[in-house]
């Protein structure tokens, strides 16, 4: 994984844990007690248990991942610089103002 604030390479312990029913029917799926999560499996589909943990191990992984607070060896992004000098443009409210008190102001 990547960290997400200094851009260094880190590593992350997984620890999902889960418990699946397999269920042939929505019914099935109802009966089953909260703990259990329902996989409704159709007729004669077999069962990718490779796909399934695949899925549980990239569900675990944070979204946006970093280290602990402070042990971050610096960051890489690069400092925001000063923008250049830019020449100053009349305030267009100014002309508004101008016309109003009835002076020339350009």
């Amino acid at each position: 994984l990547e960290c997400q604030r200094c851009l260094n390479s880190m590593s992350h312990q997984v620890d999902a844990e889960g418990a699946l029913a397999l269920v042939r029917g929505p019914l099935e799926a109802e009966q089953l007690p909260r703990e259990l999560d329902p996989l409704l499996l159709q007729e004669k589909e077999l069962l990718q248990v490779r796909e399934l943990v695949e899925d549980e191990l990239l569900l675990s992984i944070p979204v946006s991942p970093r280290h602990a607070a402070g042990s971050c060896s610096g960051h890489r992004h690069p400092e925001p610089q000063e923008p250049a000098a830019q020449q100053e443009k009349p305030n267009p409210f100014a002309v508004l103002a101008a016309l109003k008190t009835g002076g020339n102001h350009s």
